[in-house]
This record gives structure tokens, C-alpha cells and sequence, in this order.
């Protein structure tokens, strides 16, 4: 027997020992999946990102509303009276009455959205049910409240977001 019949089996075994302690794999199974933690998305991630603006946005309108004051509402009747005549001044007044009337719920509404969209930022499933329920109430409530049902732009907004959150349905748990 040479040198190399005796040793090789011993140097093998070192070569591949020395290999698998410099990449971290000595005890695994190559046959087994890597267990990668759920990565977000790219393209869920520009939805989440567009809604927090959106949302944001929105939560900010509904605050100012909720909090100005009757004063400011008269003046401004005042002044679209001058300027758009009785009758369309009528009109605006009445829903500018309808918005702060309608200020609470779609605060809420918009905190609902707010968070449903940071859950799915997350990539929990229920931040995607949380958000859609937000939404069609968003559309539906100044209808039901007495005013006009939501403008048709609103409503494909809502609904074009709500098809493409869920089209990312399967990253999410």
C-alpha cells in the first residue's frame, strides 16, 4: 500500500470537515428546503406605502374638519354665495355640513385603513380584511349617511387597490 491509499480517506475527511465549518454546514441535511423568513414583496410594499400617504393624508382632512370652526363655516358659505350665486352656494353648504357630519366615522375609517395597511406591511393577513372593510365603508357611508353615494373616482380607487392588496394575499399569514 502507498501513502496515498492509507491517508487519502483521512485527508478527504479533513478537506470536506475544514470546508463545512468555513460555510456554517456541517450537521445539514442537503436533501431539506431552506427555511427563508416571508419577505415582502416589492410591489406590496409600494401599495403599503402609497396607503400610508393616502391614509395619512386623509386622517389629517378629517381632523381639520372636525375641528374648525362653525364661524369659518359661515364665512365660507358667505363667500360662495357672492361668488357661485344662492343656489350653488346652497349646495356647497351642504356638503361641506355633510363632510363634518360624516369627519367622525371617516376618521375612524381612515385609522382602520391606516392600520390595516401597516398589518399587511407586516404581512398579516388580517390587515388586508381589516383594510377592505375600510374601504367599503369609506364608500358607502356618506350614502347611507344622506348624502350622495361615493363619487365613482373613490369608489375605483378603493376598489383597484383592494383587487391588487389582494393579489399579494399568498405572502402574507
Amino acid at each position: 500500500q502507498t501513502f496515498a491509499d492509507n491517508y487519502f480517506p483521512l485527508f478527504l475527511f479533513l478537506f470536506t470537515f475544514d470546508r463545512n465549518l468555513k460555510t456554517n454546514k456541517t450537521m445539514e441535511n442537503p436533501f431539506e428546503e431552506e427555511k427563508q423568513p416571508n419577505k415582502r414583496p416589492a410591489f406590496l410594499t409600494v401599495l403599503c406605502i402609497l396607503t400610508f400617504i393616502g391614509a395619512g393624508f386623509s386622517i389629517l382632512s378629517e381632523l381639520a374638519v372636525l375641528f374648525m370652526p362653525s364661524s369659518f363655516m359661515d364665512g365660507m358659505s358667505l363667500q360662495f354665495a357672492e361668488i357661485l350665486g344662492e343656489e350653488k352656494a346652497e349646495e356647497m353648504t351642504a356638503s361641506f355640513m355633510l363632510a363634518s357630519k360624516l369627519a367622525p366615522y371617516q376618521l375612524v375609517l381612515s385609522i382602520l385603513s391606516l392600520t390595516g395597511a401597516i398589518l399587511m406591511f407586516q404581512l398579516k393577513r388580517m390587515g388586508f380584511y381589516l383594510y377592505t372593510l375600510a374601504q367599503v365603508l369609506i364608500v358607502v357611508l356618506p350614502g347611507l349617511m344622506g348624502g350622495q353615494w361615493a363619487i365613482w373616482g373613490a369608489a375605483f380607487w378603493a376598489i383597484l387597490f383592494i383587487v391588487l392588496y389582494a393579489l399579494n394575499l399568498k405572502s402574507m399569514k
